[in-house]
Order: C-alpha cells, then structure tokens, then sequence
C-alpha cells in the first residue's frame, strides 16, 4: 500500500552531503519514494521495488522483456565474473554513464546502473541493501507524482538523459531502449554490430544543402531498400527552406530504384533531427561541418556517405541545375553506396 504524504519534504542539495541529508534521504527511501537526483538525470528510488510499479513507465520494455526496477551499483560488485567479454568491455567504458546494463543474476535477469554520485555512493555503504529505481519519461514529473513521494533531493542538474537500455545476458548486447548513448558508440567501443531489441527502430537521417536532391534521392532509395523493416529514414539540408518540392529530374532519376519522391518536402537541419538519429550520412565534408556545429557530440555516428559504405572520403556531386543525365548518375552512386548501408542496418535488427 503507498502511503500518501501531505506535504512533500524538499532538500537542495547545496556542497557538502550532510549526515543529515543521508539519514533523511535513507529513512524517506525506506517509506516510500524518493525523486532522487543521479549524475545526469532524476529517478524514482526507493528500497521496496514493489512501490515502484505505482510509476508509469510508458513504452520502455516490450512486454517480454519487463525486468524489475534497476539497482545503483558501486563499480567494485558488478559481477565481472558472471559476464562475457562484450558486457565487460561495454560496462568498463561506460562505467558511470548513462545506461542500464541487465545482466543475468540467479533468478533471471537484472538492470544495474554503475553510479559514481557521491550520494547514492554513501547511501548504498551505509545502509548495505539495494537502491532500486525507474526512470520516466514524463517532463512534469514532480507535479505529477508529487502524492507518491516521501522526498524530493533537488540539485542544480540541468540536463535531463534517458539512459540507454542494454541487454548484457546474451552471447551479443541487445538495446532494449534507445536513449543518451548512441548505438553507434557503443559498436564503436566493441568493434562489432550490435542487435535491436523487438520494436526498437534505427533512424537514419541524410543531409545536404538545399535538401531538394541527393539527401531526398538517398531518402527515397533507402526506404524501398528496407521497406517493411524497423527503420525510419529522414533527410534534411543545411541551406534548406521549408516545405519545397524535389527537383523534378530527382524524382525521375529515382524512379528506376523504385523510389517515389514526388511528395518529398525540404525541410532545414536542426537539432533535433540530429539528436533523434542514430546514423547520419552527408553528401560533402561542409554539411559535416554543419552537423557537428550543431551537435558536436554527434560526430561518433556522422559520416560521409561513401566514407560509411566503401571508407572512401569522397563526397556526392551535387547536380542541382544539370541535366537529366547527371541525376541518373549520382543516383546510380549513391544507389551502390545505399546497398552496403542497408546490409549494414539489416544486421543490426532482430
């Protein structure tokens, strides 16, 4: 039964953590629930993981891959011993990063989170049992849940991250949730291709400049490519305006592939675009550069588009104002270079 407070109990968090804030913290943690701040995001904790389940979790886990809330662990008991080589080397590089690892444990599978906060650090060695926490994807969370909490700990943290989701207990990692680490980094870290969990979807998105040829033409080819697959394509341009039409010779050039662009509308880069694919692919070394203005930490997962398929640094010719001829051709390129980019997405779904 949750036990409802009327006043919910507020402590900023300001410097040094007093014993006062720990006692107070733990006490709340073993009511009911604490809104409790981690390195890089707020989570529902609490020592009963049965209070949890009062929490809406949204679409985070398919149903057959629910697992109990996840714990905080320190970095010295992550049972090393119980994992492979790929879990090892993805807790080791991400260690204190937002992602929850699920690893085998006696009884099936559990989700860990290597924490490195100095006040979850100090809860968890005073009280000797186990944090449990979920994270939610509502943005009025506090208003929200407010009834249910014993304790909010506020802090100056700015940034919200979803943490990724990754399955460790099978021969190959399976995200299970996408979220704040790229799936490109953390293949990048393995040296291999990882799995997608069961509805889980790749984007990719393509760019160049007015987003009214090659990154539509490239657009429309990749989706016939991987019709009918878990895959969400998109195509944007650095100079682009909103809402223009393709060129009519893209359209025709595309045709061949049997890709229909003729309701293709531009639409500019942002930020946004970025941030939600997982695979960006440019035409030339500028529209890089224009990516990387925008999100900087976008650079494990941007590439050229011949770079990604053939590790060629070459960029695709824009044949805006050519004739026919030229757009048939740059088709036919990017067409060959698509062909290994799609092969390379087929082996990461499940």
């Amino acid at each position: 039964m949750i036990k409802e407070f009327s006043a919910l109990k507020r402590i900023k968090l300001k410097g040094k953590i007093t014993k006062t804030v720990i006692d107070q913290t733990i006490k709340s943690l073993q009511e009911n629930i604490v809104l409790l701040p981690t390195e890089f995001n707020y989570v529902f904790a609490s020592t009963n993981p049965s209070r949890l389940m009062s929490i809406p979790t949204g679409d985070i886990l398919n149903d057959n891959q629910k697992v109990e809330p996840a714990q905080f662990v320190i970095k010295s008991e992550v049972p090393y011993e119980q994992l492979n080589e790929l879990a090892r080397k993805i807790l080791d590089h991400f260690s204190s990063s937002p992602l929850i690892a699920i690893i085998p444990a006696r009884n099936g599978k559990i989700g860990i989170q290597i924490t490195s906060s100095e006040l979850i650090t100090k809860i968890l060695a005073q009280i000797k049992t186990p944090i449990y926490f979920i994270e939610n994807e509502e943005s009025d969370w506090l208003n929200q849940y407010r009834d249910r909490l014993a304790l909010y700990i506020e802090t100056d943290l700015k940034k919200r991250l979803l943490s990724t989701i990754l399955d460790l207990s099978s021969a190959i990692p399976i995200i299970i949730r996408k979220g704040a680490i790229p799936i490109l980094a953390i293949e990048k870290v393995l040296g291999r291709r990882i799995k997608l969990g069961r509805g889980i979807y790749f984007s990719v998105l393509f760019v160049c400049s007015g987003n009214s040829c090659r990154s539509p033409m490239a657009k429309g080819i990749l989706e016939k490519m991987l019709e009918n697959q878990n895959v969400f394509v998109y195509s944007a341009g650095t100079i682009a305006g909103a809402g223009n039409l393709p060129s009519e010779f893209a359209i025709k050039a595309v045709q061949k592939y049997g890709a229909d662009i003729s309701n293709h509308l531009s639409a500019p880069l942002t930020k946004e675009l970025i941030d939600h694919a997982d695979l960006i692919l440019v035409m030339s070394p500028k529209h890089k550069d224009a990516v990387l203005e925008l999100v900087p930490e976008a650079d494990v997962k941007t590439f050229l588009l011949k770079e990604y398929a053939f590790g060629q640094q070459e960029e695709i010719e824009d044949p805006v104002g050519q004739p026919l001829s030229v757009f048939e051709r740059i088709a036919a390129v990017i067409f060959e270079s698509l062909e290994k980019v799609a092969d390379d997405i087929k082996a990461r779904l499940n």
